[in-house]
C-alpha cells in the first residue's frame, strides 16, 4: 500500500516538474510588465513599466512600440516629431 501512495506522489512531482520547465521558458509580450530592460524579451525595451518593441523592431499594432514611435507595415518606426 505504500508503494503505491510513493508511486501517486512520484508521478504527481514528476508533472509538477515538466510544468515549472514548460512555462518557465515563456516569452514577453510587447505589453507585459517590466522594471528593467532584461525583464523582456531581445529586441524589446521596459518603457514606462512595459515591454516595448525598439524602433526597428516587429509589432502588430502602435501599442507594441516604444513610447512616440508607430507601427508602420509590422516595423516600430520613430515618427520624427
Amino acid at each position: 500500500m505504500i508503494w503505491i501512495i510513493a508511486a501517486v506522489v512520484f508521478f504527481l512531482l514528476s508533472i509538477a516538474v515538466v510544468a515549472i520547465v514548460i512555462f518557465s521558458g515563456t516569452r514577453t509580450q510587447p505589453g507585459d510588465f517590466c522594471t528593467i530592460d532584461s525583464d523582456c524579451d531581445s529586441g524589446q525595451v521596459c518603457n514606462i513599466g512595459q515591454c516595448k518593441v525598439n524602433t526597428g523592431g516587429e509589432c502588430n499594432g502602435g501599442a507594441d512600440c516604444i513610447s512616440g514611435d508607430v507601427c508602420f507595415d509590422n516595423t516600430c518606426m520613430t515618427t520624427g516629431s
